[in-house]
């Protein structure tokens, strides 16, 4: 059933809409695209799904109990969860239908991939990746807000900033806070979400900023302070897109990472930081 609500404020009425299909629903094509495309001819055909939730169960995080994390140009941290006797939804966080039972819900992030490829054409860096700086130890605090927030949250673009430079920061480093930067913003909705579901949540990495980037990978891990397993596969959305429709639960297939506990404590000495800075830049947003 379409959310009534919803259809009042697109100015559109139901019966012009698709009709909604069950959890397992198949068909085939019909005369006129067997004709368009007699290769697809008894290839059953399932419902779309969301590019959120196919990330999701392509990289492993398909219950309530794991937030998968998805950094490609932009990022973003999601559950999978029941529809029925789901927590209520704070103001910070979106949530949508997979199917007729399941949800997801979860905050996405403007500055990921995008920020990395900005900054290292920007910088002309050498290197794509910050290898000779240790997580968490930058004098330099990043906030990555360079193209705004995503709904539902309304910080515009152009509010990125930078504090604490000085003429011995290397383009390296530049590149090192603004990775800690992302890495701080996803964690803000991860822990957002171990709050609004009661218990801290298995973390799985996927996309591919994520493959992309071992120094990430281990900058992601030590910020959430927890292990990590990585999807083997980056286009996760893609194999969870075929997961759903075959009726699959795939596991992640990569590499467990362990947080470091040097640098778990560098970022959680950063964090107040952090914070304080985020704060302030926002609010200059506003000016």
């Amino acid at each position: 059933m379409y959310d009534e609500e919803a259809l009042e404020i697109a100015g559109v009425k139901a019966e012009l809409l698709p009709p909604i299909v069950p959890t397992g629903w198949t068909s085939s094509l019909s005369s006129e695209f067997k004709r368009r495309w007699p290769g697809l001819v008894g290839v059953p055909v399932h419902p779309p799904t969301g590019d959120g939730a196919a990330s999701n169960v392509g990289s492993g995080g398909y219950d309530e109990t794991t937030a998968a994390v998805t950094v490609g140009t932009s990022a973003a941290v999601r559950v999978v969860h029941p529809i029925a006797d789901a927590p209520e939804l704070p103001w910070e966080l979106w949530r949508y239908r997979v199917d007729d039972k399941r949800a997801v819900t979860g905050m996405a992030f403007s500055a990921a991939g995008n920020l990395h490829a900005w900054l290292t054409g920007v910088l002309r860096l050498d290197s794509d990746e910050p290898s000779e700086a240790a997580i968490g130890s930058s004098r330099v605090i990043a906030i990555p807000l360079q193209a705004g927030t995503r709904p539902p949250a309304t910080v515009p673009s152009g509010s990125g900033a930078y504090f604490g430079l000085s003429f011995d920061d290397t383009g390296a480093d530049l590149l090192a806070a603004s990775l800690q930067g992302a890495s701080l913003e996803i964690d803000r909705g991860l822990r957002m979400l171990d709050s609004l579901f009661g218990r801290e949540l298995e973390v799985v990495l996927g996309g591919g900023g994520i493959d992309a980037s071992a120094w990430w990978r281990r900058c992601l891990t030590a910020t959430f302070a927890r292990p990590a397993t990585v999807c083997a596969e980056p286009e996760v959305g893609a194999r969870g897109a075929a997961a759903v429709a075959l009726g699959l639960s795939p596991e992640p297939g990569g590499e467990h990472l362990t947080p470091v506990d040097a640098e778990v404590d560098r970022v959680a000495t950063l964090r107040p930081r952090y914070e304080a800075l985020r704060e302030l830049a926002v609010r200059a947003s506003t000016l």
